[in-house]
Protein backbone atom coordinates (compact mmCIF):
# COMPACT_ATOMS: atom_id res chain seq x y z
CA UNK A 1 0.00 0.00 0.00
CA UNK A 2 2.93 2.64 1.24
CA UNK A 3 4.76 1.38 -2.07
CA UNK A 4 1.47 2.35 -4.72
CA UNK A 5 1.46 5.48 -2.76
CA UNK A 6 4.47 6.61 -3.60
CA UNK A 7 4.69 5.91 -7.24
CA UNK A 8 1.21 7.51 -7.50
CA UNK A 9 2.53 10.40 -5.57
CA UNK A 10 5.63 10.26 -7.90
CA UNK A 11 3.83 9.97 -11.32
CA UNK A 12 1.75 12.53 -10.55
CA UNK A 13 5.19 14.68 -9.91
CA UNK A 14 6.68 13.87 -13.04
CA UNK A 15 3.00 14.60 -15.14
CA UNK A 16 3.24 18.00 -13.23
CA UNK A 17 6.86 18.47 -14.48
CA UNK A 18 5.69 17.45 -18.48
CA UNK A 19 2.98 20.19 -18.24
CA UNK A 20 5.46 22.98 -16.23
CA UNK A 21 7.97 21.78 -19.51
CA UNK A 22 5.31 22.37 -21.67
CA UNK A 23 4.07 25.74 -20.49
CA UNK A 24 7.82 27.00 -20.38
CA UNK A 25 8.63 26.02 -24.02
CA UNK A 26 5.50 27.53 -25.24
CA UNK A 27 6.99 30.93 -23.20
CA UNK A 28 9.91 30.66 -24.44
CA UNK A 29 9.03 29.58 -28.07
CA UNK A 30 6.72 33.23 -28.12
CA UNK A 31 9.57 35.44 -26.91
CA UNK A 32 11.65 33.82 -29.80
CA UNK A 33 9.10 34.10 -32.35
CA UNK A 34 8.72 37.97 -31.29
CA UNK A 35 12.42 38.46 -32.68
CA UNK A 36 11.57 36.93 -36.07
CA UNK A 37 8.78 39.20 -36.79
CA UNK A 38 10.92 42.39 -38.07
CA UNK A 39 12.87 40.06 -40.47
CA UNK A 40 10.39 37.92 -41.78
CA UNK A 41 8.51 41.07 -42.93
CA UNK A 42 11.63 42.51 -44.69
CA UNK A 43 11.54 38.63 -46.25
CA UNK A 44 15.00 38.58 -44.28
CA UNK A 45 14.80 34.49 -44.13
CA UNK A 46 18.92 33.95 -43.73
CA UNK A 47 18.57 35.93 -39.94
CA UNK A 48 15.47 34.23 -39.44
CA UNK A 49 17.22 30.83 -39.87
CA UNK A 50 20.51 31.84 -38.84
CA UNK A 51 18.67 33.46 -35.39
CA UNK A 52 16.14 30.35 -34.47
CA UNK A 53 19.33 27.66 -34.89
CA UNK A 54 21.42 29.87 -32.99
CA UNK A 55 19.06 29.97 -30.61
CA UNK A 56 18.18 26.15 -30.19
CA UNK A 57 21.89 24.96 -29.85
CA UNK A 58 22.14 27.13 -26.72
CA UNK A 59 19.30 24.69 -25.36
CA UNK A 60 20.60 21.15 -25.16
CA UNK A 61 17.38 19.54 -24.56
CA UNK A 62 15.63 20.79 -27.35
CA UNK A 63 15.95 17.95 -29.70
CA UNK A 64 14.21 19.40 -32.91
CA UNK A 65 13.21 22.54 -34.51
CA UNK A 66 11.12 23.02 -37.55
CA UNK A 67 10.03 26.34 -39.09
CA UNK A 68 7.12 26.42 -41.85
CA UNK A 69 5.68 28.97 -43.97
CA UNK A 70 2.24 28.93 -44.99
CA UNK A 71 3.12 27.67 -48.62
CA UNK A 72 4.72 24.57 -47.14
CA UNK A 73 8.56 26.21 -47.29
CA UNK A 74 10.42 24.45 -44.52
CA UNK A 75 13.05 27.32 -43.43
CA UNK A 76 14.49 25.15 -40.16
CA UNK A 77 13.89 21.38 -40.27
CA UNK A 78 16.79 20.51 -37.27
CA UNK A 79 16.20 16.77 -35.41
CA UNK A 80 18.67 14.79 -34.00
CA UNK A 81 18.56 11.17 -33.87
CA UNK A 82 17.74 10.14 -30.32
CA UNK A 83 15.29 7.41 -29.39
CA UNK A 84 13.01 8.24 -26.84
CA UNK A 85 9.18 7.94 -25.83
CA UNK A 86 9.41 10.95 -23.40
CA UNK A 87 9.05 13.76 -25.33
CA UNK A 88 7.60 17.31 -24.60
CA UNK A 89 6.89 19.33 -27.79
CA UNK A 90 5.08 23.02 -28.15
CA UNK A 91 4.59 25.36 -31.25
CA UNK A 92 3.90 28.87 -32.11
CA UNK A 93 2.69 30.34 -34.64
CA UNK A 94 4.30 34.04 -36.21
CA UNK A 95 1.68 36.46 -37.20
CA UNK A 96 1.06 40.07 -38.66
CA UNK A 97 -2.38 41.89 -38.72
CA UNK A 98 -3.44 38.28 -38.52
CA UNK A 99 -1.92 37.05 -41.32
CA UNK A 100 0.48 33.60 -40.56
CA UNK A 101 4.28 34.45 -41.14
CA UNK A 102 5.83 31.04 -39.92
CA UNK A 103 4.83 28.66 -38.06
CA UNK A 104 7.35 27.52 -35.11
CA UNK A 105 7.51 23.90 -34.09
CA UNK A 106 9.96 22.65 -31.21
CA UNK A 107 10.73 19.29 -28.93
CA UNK A 108 12.72 18.94 -25.84
CA UNK A 109 13.66 15.59 -24.31
CA UNK A 110 12.51 14.50 -20.63
CA UNK A 111 14.12 11.48 -20.86
CA UNK A 112 16.20 12.65 -18.03
CA UNK A 113 14.15 13.22 -15.79
CA UNK A 114 11.59 10.30 -16.66
CA UNK A 115 14.76 8.24 -15.32
CA UNK A 116 15.48 9.70 -12.63
CA UNK A 117 11.51 8.96 -11.75
CA UNK A 118 11.83 5.63 -12.14
CA UNK A 119 14.80 5.63 -10.16
CA UNK A 120 13.28 7.08 -7.17
CA UNK A 121 10.47 4.42 -7.98
CA UNK A 122 13.05 1.62 -7.48
CA UNK A 123 14.71 3.25 -4.36
CA UNK A 124 11.25 3.47 -2.59
CA UNK A 125 10.30 -0.19 -3.81
CA UNK A 126 13.53 -1.56 -2.39
CA UNK A 127 12.95 0.67 1.23
CA UNK A 128 9.63 -0.62 1.05
CA UNK A 129 10.76 -4.29 0.99
CA UNK A 130 13.26 -4.18 3.20
CA UNK A 131 11.14 -1.89 5.60
CA UNK A 132 8.33 -4.75 5.29
CA UNK A 133 11.09 -7.71 5.42
CA UNK A 134 12.44 -5.96 8.74
CA UNK A 135 9.05 -5.46 9.98
CA UNK A 136 7.76 -9.44 9.14
CA UNK A 137 11.33 -10.59 11.16
CA UNK A 138 9.81 -7.75 14.20
CA UNK A 139 6.34 -9.54 14.00
CA UNK A 140 7.35 -12.99 13.88
CA UNK A 141 9.75 -12.70 16.40
CA UNK A 142 7.08 -11.29 18.75
CA UNK A 143 4.24 -13.84 17.54
CA UNK A 144 7.30 -16.55 18.05
CA UNK A 145 7.77 -15.15 21.50
CA UNK A 146 4.02 -14.11 23.06
CA UNK A 147 1.86 -16.47 21.20
CA UNK A 148 3.43 -19.56 19.09
CA UNK A 149 6.23 -20.56 21.28
CA UNK A 150 3.26 -20.80 24.53
CA UNK A 151 1.18 -22.65 22.04
CA UNK A 152 3.42 -25.24 20.85
CA UNK A 153 4.61 -25.81 24.47
CA UNK A 154 0.69 -26.33 25.53
CA UNK A 155 0.37 -28.84 22.45
CA UNK A 156 3.58 -30.47 23.15
CA UNK A 157 2.25 -30.63 27.14
CA UNK A 158 -1.21 -31.62 25.92
CA UNK A 159 0.74 -34.59 23.89
CA UNK A 160 2.12 -35.91 26.70
CA UNK A 161 -1.13 -35.49 29.01
CA UNK A 162 -3.23 -37.86 25.99
CA UNK A 163 -0.02 -40.03 26.06
CA UNK A 164 0.04 -40.63 29.53
CA UNK A 165 -4.11 -40.99 29.63
CA UNK A 166 -4.08 -43.38 26.66
CA UNK A 167 -1.63 -45.64 28.74
CA UNK A 168 -3.61 -45.45 31.62
CA UNK A 169 -6.85 -46.11 29.53
CA UNK A 170 -4.93 -49.23 28.33
CA UNK A 171 -3.44 -50.50 31.60
CA UNK A 172 -7.10 -49.38 33.15
CA UNK A 173 -8.83 -51.55 30.24
CA UNK A 174 -6.18 -54.64 30.93
CA UNK A 175 -6.66 -54.39 34.51
CA UNK A 176 -10.98 -54.49 33.78
CA UNK A 177 -10.24 -57.65 31.52
CA UNK A 178 -8.12 -59.56 34.07
CA UNK A 179 -10.86 -58.73 36.88
CA UNK A 180 -13.65 -59.79 34.53
CA UNK A 181 -11.62 -63.01 33.28
CA UNK A 182 -10.66 -63.69 37.03
CA UNK A 183 -14.66 -63.05 38.28
CA UNK A 184 -15.67 -65.03 35.43
CA UNK A 185 -13.09 -68.07 36.62
CA UNK A 186 -14.72 -68.18 40.07
CA UNK A 187 -17.76 -67.81 39.43
CA UNK A 188 -17.30 -70.68 37.05
CA UNK A 189 -15.73 -72.62 39.52
CA UNK A 190 -18.11 -72.25 42.31
CA UNK A 191 -21.12 -73.91 40.22
CA UNK A 192 -19.62 -77.48 40.52
CA UNK A 193 -19.05 -77.88 44.34
CA UNK A 194 -22.60 -75.66 45.01
CA UNK A 195 -23.95 -78.37 42.95
CA UNK A 196 -23.01 -80.87 45.09
CA UNK A 197 -24.11 -79.00 48.13
CA UNK A 198 -27.51 -78.29 47.16
CA UNK A 199 -27.96 -82.14 45.57
CA UNK A 200 -25.98 -83.87 48.77
CA UNK A 201 -28.71 -81.44 51.04
CA UNK A 202 -31.38 -82.52 48.96
CA UNK A 203 -30.40 -86.26 49.25
CA UNK A 204 -29.64 -85.91 53.19
CA UNK A 205 -33.15 -84.56 53.34
CA UNK A 206 -34.93 -87.89 51.59
CA UNK A 207 -32.65 -90.27 53.52
CA UNK A 208 -33.20 -88.89 57.43
CA UNK A 209 -36.68 -87.59 56.73
CA UNK A 210 -38.30 -89.81 59.15
CA UNK A 211 -35.45 -89.40 61.79
CA UNK A 212 -35.55 -85.82 62.13
CA UNK A 213 -37.99 -83.09 63.41
CA UNK A 214 -39.88 -80.51 61.63
CA UNK A 215 -37.06 -77.69 62.81
CA UNK A 216 -34.30 -80.06 60.87
CA UNK A 217 -36.80 -80.34 57.73
CA UNK A 218 -36.79 -76.58 57.71
CA UNK A 219 -32.56 -76.33 58.06
CA UNK A 220 -32.05 -78.63 55.24
CA UNK A 221 -34.15 -76.65 52.97
CA UNK A 222 -33.13 -73.39 53.92
CA UNK A 223 -29.52 -74.70 53.22
CA UNK A 224 -31.17 -75.94 49.72
CA UNK A 225 -32.63 -72.69 48.72
CA UNK A 226 -29.54 -70.78 49.67
CA UNK A 227 -27.77 -72.86 47.44
CA UNK A 228 -30.08 -72.46 44.71
CA UNK A 229 -30.34 -68.38 45.31
CA UNK A 230 -26.18 -68.59 45.11
CA UNK A 231 -26.24 -70.84 42.15
CA UNK A 232 -28.59 -68.13 40.35
CA UNK A 233 -26.30 -65.06 41.55
CA UNK A 234 -23.59 -67.17 40.16
CA UNK A 235 -25.47 -67.33 36.35
CA UNK A 236 -26.32 -63.46 36.48
CA UNK A 237 -22.64 -62.95 37.75
CA UNK A 238 -21.46 -64.94 34.09
CA UNK A 239 -24.08 -63.24 32.17
CA UNK A 240 -22.68 -59.96 33.32
CA UNK A 241 -18.96 -60.44 32.63
CA UNK A 242 -20.35 -62.30 28.89
CA UNK A 243 -21.99 -58.94 27.83
CA UNK A 244 -19.01 -57.11 28.44
CA UNK A 245 -17.37 -59.99 25.87
CA UNK A 246 -19.86 -60.74 23.69
CA UNK A 247 -18.64 -59.20 20.22
CA UNK A 248 -22.19 -56.96 19.00
CA UNK A 249 -23.43 -58.35 15.73
CA UNK A 250 -25.90 -54.72 14.77
CA UNK A 251 -28.74 -56.28 12.82
CA UNK A 252 -32.46 -55.26 12.36
CA UNK A 253 -35.04 -56.12 15.20
CA UNK A 254 -38.71 -56.13 15.73
CA UNK A 255 -38.92 -55.37 19.15
CA UNK A 256 -43.40 -55.86 19.51
CA UNK A 257 -42.56 -59.14 17.83
CA UNK A 258 -39.79 -59.89 20.25
CA UNK A 259 -41.72 -58.67 23.25
CA UNK A 260 -45.03 -61.02 22.29
CA UNK A 261 -42.69 -64.15 21.90
CA UNK A 262 -40.96 -63.04 25.56
CA UNK A 263 -44.53 -62.77 27.05
CA UNK A 264 -45.82 -65.95 26.14
CA UNK A 265 -42.62 -67.75 27.07
CA UNK A 266 -41.51 -65.95 29.98
CA UNK A 267 -44.43 -64.57 31.83
CA UNK A 268 -47.56 -66.85 33.45
CA UNK A 269 -50.49 -64.50 32.32
CA UNK A 270 -54.04 -65.00 33.82
CA UNK A 271 -56.23 -64.62 30.82
CA UNK A 272 -58.84 -63.22 32.70
CA UNK A 273 -56.81 -60.77 34.52
CA UNK A 274 -54.00 -59.63 32.72
CA UNK A 275 -53.56 -57.17 30.20
CA UNK A 276 -50.33 -56.80 28.08
CA UNK A 277 -50.45 -53.86 25.36
CA UNK A 278 -47.89 -53.98 23.33
CA UNK A 279 -47.10 -51.10 20.16
CA UNK A 280 -46.76 -53.04 16.79
CA UNK A 281 -44.21 -52.51 14.43
CA UNK A 282 -41.22 -51.23 16.56
CA UNK A 283 -38.19 -51.79 14.96
CA UNK A 284 -34.53 -51.22 15.94
CA UNK A 285 -31.02 -51.99 14.71
CA UNK A 286 -29.03 -53.87 17.42
CA UNK A 287 -27.28 -57.30 18.94
CA UNK A 288 -30.08 -59.94 19.04
CA UNK A 289 -29.08 -61.55 21.70
CA UNK A 290 -28.44 -59.20 24.08
CA UNK A 291 -31.49 -57.17 23.04
CA UNK A 292 -33.34 -60.27 23.92
CA UNK A 293 -31.50 -60.61 27.20
CA UNK A 294 -33.03 -56.83 28.00
CA UNK A 295 -36.12 -57.40 27.37
CA UNK A 296 -36.12 -60.72 29.44
CA UNK A 297 -34.80 -58.68 32.67
CA UNK A 298 -37.13 -55.73 32.02
CA UNK A 299 -40.47 -58.12 31.04
CA UNK A 300 -39.80 -60.50 34.16
CA UNK A 301 -39.16 -57.53 36.53
CA UNK A 302 -42.52 -55.67 34.92
CA UNK A 303 -44.30 -59.40 35.88
CA UNK A 304 -42.71 -59.46 39.31
CA UNK A 305 -43.18 -56.25 40.51
CA UNK A 306 -46.76 -55.67 39.33
CA UNK A 307 -47.64 -59.27 39.94
CA UNK A 308 -49.13 -58.75 43.23
CA UNK A 309 -52.02 -56.82 41.56
CA UNK A 310 -55.33 -58.95 40.81
CA UNK A 311 -55.18 -57.17 37.54
CA UNK A 312 -51.73 -57.07 36.38
CA UNK A 313 -51.13 -54.39 33.10
CA UNK A 314 -47.65 -54.65 30.88
CA UNK A 315 -47.37 -52.09 28.68
CA UNK A 316 -44.45 -51.85 26.04
CA UNK A 317 -44.02 -49.06 23.07
CA UNK A 318 -42.15 -45.82 22.31
CA UNK A 319 -42.91 -42.70 24.67
CA UNK A 320 -43.36 -39.72 21.29
CA UNK A 321 -43.91 -37.14 23.94
CA UNK A 322 -39.99 -37.43 24.98
CA UNK A 323 -37.43 -35.69 22.75
CA UNK A 324 -35.57 -38.89 22.45
CA UNK A 325 -38.47 -41.08 21.60
CA UNK A 326 -37.32 -43.46 24.04
CA UNK A 327 -38.76 -47.18 24.27
CA UNK A 328 -40.59 -48.15 27.38
CA UNK A 329 -41.64 -51.04 29.51
CA UNK A 330 -44.26 -49.75 32.25
CA UNK A 331 -46.34 -51.92 35.01
CA UNK A 332 -48.79 -51.15 37.51
CA UNK A 333 -46.78 -52.75 40.15
CA UNK A 334 -45.32 -51.72 43.73
CA UNK A 335 -43.11 -49.10 42.70
CA UNK A 336 -40.65 -47.43 44.50
CA UNK A 337 -39.43 -44.08 46.17
CA UNK A 338 -37.41 -42.25 43.50
CA UNK A 339 -35.06 -40.96 46.40
CA UNK A 340 -33.18 -44.67 46.11
CA UNK A 341 -33.09 -44.07 42.19
CA UNK A 342 -29.68 -44.34 42.11
CA UNK A 343 -28.88 -47.30 43.42
CA UNK A 344 -30.96 -49.38 40.77
CA UNK A 345 -28.80 -50.24 38.05
CA UNK A 346 -25.37 -50.72 40.26
CA UNK A 347 -25.13 -54.61 41.28
CA UNK A 348 -26.51 -56.39 44.26
CA UNK A 349 -28.13 -53.46 44.62
CA UNK A 350 -32.22 -54.44 45.87
CA UNK A 351 -34.94 -51.29 47.51
CA UNK A 352 -36.85 -55.51 48.29
CA UNK A 353 -35.54 -58.20 50.27
CA UNK A 354 -36.13 -62.41 49.07
CA UNK A 355 -38.89 -62.27 51.15
CA UNK A 356 -40.92 -60.00 49.49
CA UNK A 357 -39.85 -60.37 45.95
CA UNK A 358 -36.81 -62.99 44.94
CA UNK A 359 -34.73 -61.61 43.04
CA UNK A 360 -30.22 -61.42 42.96
CA UNK A 361 -29.82 -57.71 42.17
CA UNK A 362 -27.88 -58.22 39.01
CA UNK A 363 -30.76 -57.82 36.49
CA UNK A 364 -30.88 -54.24 36.15
CA UNK A 365 -27.22 -54.03 35.98
CA UNK A 366 -27.12 -56.47 33.12
CA UNK A 367 -29.71 -54.22 31.53
CA UNK A 368 -27.65 -50.84 31.91
CA UNK A 369 -24.43 -52.91 30.37
CA UNK A 370 -26.49 -54.05 27.11
CA UNK A 371 -27.80 -50.09 26.65
CA UNK A 372 -24.04 -48.76 27.06
CA UNK A 373 -22.75 -51.50 24.57
CA UNK A 374 -25.42 -50.11 22.00
CA UNK A 375 -24.29 -46.26 23.27
CA UNK A 376 -28.06 -45.38 24.90
CA UNK A 377 -29.26 -44.60 27.65
CA UNK A 378 -31.92 -45.82 30.12
CA UNK A 379 -33.48 -44.78 33.25
CA UNK A 380 -36.75 -45.31 35.21
CA UNK A 381 -40.03 -43.63 36.49
CA UNK A 382 -41.61 -44.53 39.24
CA UNK A 383 -44.26 -44.32 42.04
CA UNK A 384 -44.99 -46.27 45.23
CA UNK A 385 -48.28 -48.22 44.77
CA UNK A 386 -48.96 -46.81 41.17
CA UNK A 387 -46.30 -48.29 39.04
CA UNK A 388 -43.04 -48.33 37.20
CA UNK A 389 -41.58 -47.77 33.62
CA UNK A 390 -38.22 -48.30 32.59
CA UNK A 391 -37.44 -46.12 29.56
CA UNK A 392 -34.59 -46.81 26.98
CA UNK A 393 -32.97 -45.90 23.93
CA UNK A 394 -30.60 -47.73 21.61
CA UNK A 395 -28.34 -45.47 19.17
Amino acid sequence: MLVTVDVIILSQQYNKYKANTKEHLHEELRLAASFCVEPLLKNDFISVKSFLQNWASTRTSIIALDAQSPNGFNLVNYAEKIQTNHIVSANHTISYNQSPLLTLTIKEDTSATYDNFVEQVFIIVLLSFVLVLLFSFALWGTLRRTAITPLENEIIERHKAEAKLLEKSKELKFSNQELEAYSYSIAHDLRTPLRSIVSLSQLLQEDIEHKIDENDKNLLKRIAHSGLFMSSLINDILNLSKISRHDIQIEKINLSETVSDLVNNYIELNPDKDEIHIEKNVVVYGDPTLINQLLINLLTNASKYSGINQNRIIEFGIDKSHVDYPYFIRDNGIGFNMNYVNKLFKPFQRLYTNEDISGTGIGLAICKRIVDRHHGKIWIESQENVGTTVYFTLN
